[in-house]
């Protein structure tokens, strides 16, 4: 793959790091990029890479998870007699600078020479998925580490990943992934070169995946513009109008009942069968409400310097 080529991340701020990631695509991008990732689709990816998403806080989840990784690195080494080190570098590929990647950790020595340490934390549910497919770890995580041995040239990798369930930490798994050469070369590399030369570089958002998506490319309309319906559109709309008309008698009857509770329950806080809680009727705690009209009509200056226009949501009305 030809020499190396980072830099260094003890040599920036977070802002500067955080900066550096969009002129590139990452390895947590790709899973999102080849439709993987349940929590991040390819448009998702466009918007931060063009500078058009709003920045992501960190997260307490987020924070966790780096503040134990010397923990999970020191329990890797531990069961396998292999040495890491910190990988203090954002690396981009020596022939296409556009990927680049942030290793955990780099294993070092050995027959099989530099390899790759990516910790992670996950829940049961996580672990349940990836056991249930064909794959030892989860598409996500297979796509990530690719990209990390695309990147660097190494030919092996391993995630150290620790299990947490409603008890706290449940299990603790290693897991071995060897360079797929096919999947890197006929599949990985050619959907990240397509993305960023048709994508990022001439600003040509990729198709939408979810209604999220939707909604972000097509927040208003094209005044005028109609769609002939298809078959397919014509049985959906008629199927709707089935659907809402069964679920009518069904609301209708939820707020009765409901009603009837309420009346029932007056002044208690709860309905209970022995030590058991069927139902509660609680207040909620007081808050403060800004007076909007009363502010704008003593004030009518001051409301309209500080007002946004705020866009209206698309709503789909069925005739």
């Amino acid at each position: 793959m030809g020499v190396k080529t980072y830099v260094s991340k003890a040599e920036m701020s977070r802002d500067e790091w955080l900066e550096f990631r969009v002129k590139g695509l990452g390895s947590s991008d790709a899973g999102a990029i080849l439709g993987v990732n349940e929590y991040k689709t390819p448009l998702d990816v466009y918007l931060e890479k063009t500078g058009q998403a709003p920045q992501k806080e960190s997260t307490l989840r987020m924070q966790f998870g780096l503040d134990v990784e010397p923990i999970i690195a020191g329990m890797f080494e531990q069961r396998t007699g292999l040495k890491t080190v910190n990988d203090f570098k954002i690396r981009t590929h020596p022939q296409y600078p556009f990927l680049i990647a942030n290793l955990d950790r780099v294993i070092q020595g050995g027959e099989r020479g530099t390899g790759i340490l990516e910790i992670k934390t996950a829940g049961k549910a996580v672990q349940a998925k990836w056991e249930s497919q064909d794959i030892p770890i989860s598409q996500s995580y297979f796509i990530q580490i690719q990209h990390q041995m695309l990147v660097t040239g190494y030919q092996y990798g391993y995630f150290a990943i620790l299990i947490f369930g409603y008890s706290g930490v449940e299990d603790f798994q290693i897991l071995e992934v060897q360079r797929d050469e096919k999947f890197i070369e006929n599949i990985l590399f050619p959907i990240l070169f397509d993305f960023w030369n048709n994508h990022i570089i001439p600003r040509v958002p990729p198709e939408p995946k979810t209604i999220n998506d939707v909604q972000i490319l097509y927040p208003s309309p094209v005044e005028g513009k109609t769609l002939v319906a298809t078959p397919e559109m014509v049985d959906k709309i008629l199927r709707l109008k089935e659907v809402r008309e069964a679920l009518k008698p069904l609301e209708d009857e939820k707020k009765q009942i409901e009603d009837e509770l309420k009346f029932e329950i007056a002044d208690a806080e709860a309905i209970v069968l022995g030590s058991e809680t069927l139902a509660t009727y609680k207040k909620s705690k007081d808050s403060l409400k800004f007076d909007t009209k009363r502010f704008e009509a003593e004030n009518p200056e001051l409301a309209q310097k500080y007002s946004v226009l705020v866009p209206g949501p698309r709503r789909l009305l069925i005739k």
